[in-house]
Parts: structure tokens; sequence; C-alpha cells
């Protein structure tokens, strides 16, 4: 279930999310998966993934994305070849059933990217910013 950012998001003349920018989260407190998008005219969309499973297991990782329209390229930055088009439902970005092989790369056994779905909780770089990896740094820049 989608719970409203507590900021207003900024929305298009569509009424979709014109920006992407801000904390996605999913699951609960104990188990929360965190996303931080930051978008940048000058230098392009750059994001971070922290998705947590049962136990200790989890999916990280970061790199760059591309909007067009409903969709969201993902392209992680890192040893492995993982890229793939999630999509932008709503307040929510949804990645797509089944990813690249490479992707299992980020991922601990018996968990993966496929079929995740974020919301977004909060609709600003600084919130962004407050998203936290699996041992509780900054999963976004702090530039």
């Amino acid at each position: 279930m989608t719970r409203p950012p507590k900021t207003k998001p900024v929305l298009g003349a569509d009424g979709a999310l014109a920006d992407l920018t801000g904390l996605w989260e999913a699951g609960t407190e104990r188990a929360k998966s965190q996303m931080c998008i930051i978008e940048d005219a000058k230098v392009g969309a750059s994001f971070a993934v922290v998705l947590r499973g049962q136990g200790e297991r989890s999916c990280s990782g970061g790199g760059t994305l591309r909007r067009d329209g409903a969709t969201v390229h993902i392209v992680m930055a890192g040893e492995s070849d993982c890229a793939f088009d999630a999509a932008v439902a709503g307040m929510d970005i949804v990645f797509p059933r089944s990813v690249p092989a490479g992707c299992a790369y980020y991922c601990t056994a018996g968990t993966s990217f496929s079929g995740a779905r974020l919301s977004l909780v909060a609709p600003s770089i600084e919130d962004a910013r407050r998203a936290r990896d699996l041992v509780g740094e900054p999963l976004c820049g702090t530039r």
C-alpha cells in the first residue's frame, strides 16, 4: 500500500511525478528497504538502493538512472552488468519481475531485485540523504 509523502512531490501537468528525487521505501521498520534518488539537470540522476530480505539477506548497489515517461532505465555501477527498466506507477517505482543474471552479483543468496516495489515517502535531496546502507552509513552522497 502506498502512503502519501509527508511533503508534496512536484507533479507534472499530467499529474505524474515530475522529479524522482527523494527517499523511497518499502517494508517494515525492522526490515526497511530504501532507495535514494538525486536528479541533477547538469550531471544526470544517480541512485543507491538497499533491499532487505529475510534475516540478513539483502541486495544493494547504486548507479545511474534515466527516466523516459513512466519507464526508469536503471544501470548499476560495479563489477557485474546489471541494467533493467523499472516502472513509475503513481508514487511507486516497480522493478521488473525478472532482472538480468548479472544483477545477482549485488544480492546475497535467496534475494533479488525482481519485483521490488518502493514508495516515495519524502521528495527532496535532503530526504534522499536520510537513506542508510546496511551498516548505517549514508546511502546517497552528502555533496
